[in-house]
């Protein structure tokens, strides 16, 4: 079968499979693909709004049980203002990594906290693609607006095929494997509501003819 063909055996297969929760189904497409053609990674990202900290002391208590690591009970969100009680925006919890001392001997420290339960900040940078459904191997968790392959299809709102990664400014590393890639957003009621990234360990593994299925296939996606 050539490619085309190829990705008409797909989309019957899309079409037959059993009504399931988004998730799954995704994850299956994301298979089926991977499956079909060989691909390295295959997978969605999906647009989230979430708000985040640069850092966090934890507070050095005993692990919990279950092993879950060490918590702190409450993180002040940062650039906020603060609430009428003057105690700021707070999360309940925050699970501390385990890295190596902060300078200063002030305990273990984290990079980034998701507060929950908050509106959106004003200059819209709480929103990231945060991974979703995949196949291969690990792969970024969250991409910003904007930035790598995925972000910028996000940004200019269209399909984005890079014949060498080694040549894209600003290409997103995930893995050394990766040689070419293909990113399709998935627009649900106009706006960019995720990305479908496709990544190939060959040189220019991807042409128009996997645009267009490609964009066939995500335009199904609710």
């Amino acid at each position: 079968m050539n490619k085309a063909e190829k990705y008409q055996a797909v989309i019957k297969q899309i079409n037959a499979l059993p009504e399931t929760g988004r998730k799954e189904r995704l994850q299956k497409i994301a298979q089926l693909l991977q499956e079909s053609f060989g691909f390295w990674w295959t997978g969605f990202y999906f647009v989230e709004t979430m708000q985040w900290i640069e850092e966090v002391r934890c507070d050095g208590k005993e692990e919990e049980q279950g092993g879950k690591g060490q918590w702190i009970e409450e993180v002040r969100c940062d650039s906020k203002e603060e609430e009428p009680s003057g105690k700021g925006q707070w999360i309940e919890e925050v699970r501390c990594t385990g890295k190596e001392e902060a300078q200063g001997g002030k305990g273990q420290w984290i990079e980034e906290v998701r507060c929950d339960g908050k509106e959106e900040e004003s200059d819209g940078k709480g929103q990231w693609l945060i991974l979703g459904p995949n196949v291969g191997p690990p792969a970024c968790e969250r991409i910003s607006f904007g930035r790598g392959v995925c972000g910028t299809a996000w940004k200019e709102r269209k399909t984005i095929i890079v014949p060498d990664v080694d040549e894209f400014p600003g290409h997103i590393a995930c893995s050394s494997e990766s040689r070419s890639e293909i990113v399709v957003p998935v627009f649900i009621d106009n706006e960019v509501a995720g990305v479908l990234d496709i990544d190939s360990r060959k040189l220019a593994a991807f042409d128009e003819t996997d645009a267009e299925w490609l964009q066939q296939i995500v335009g199904g996606i609710r």
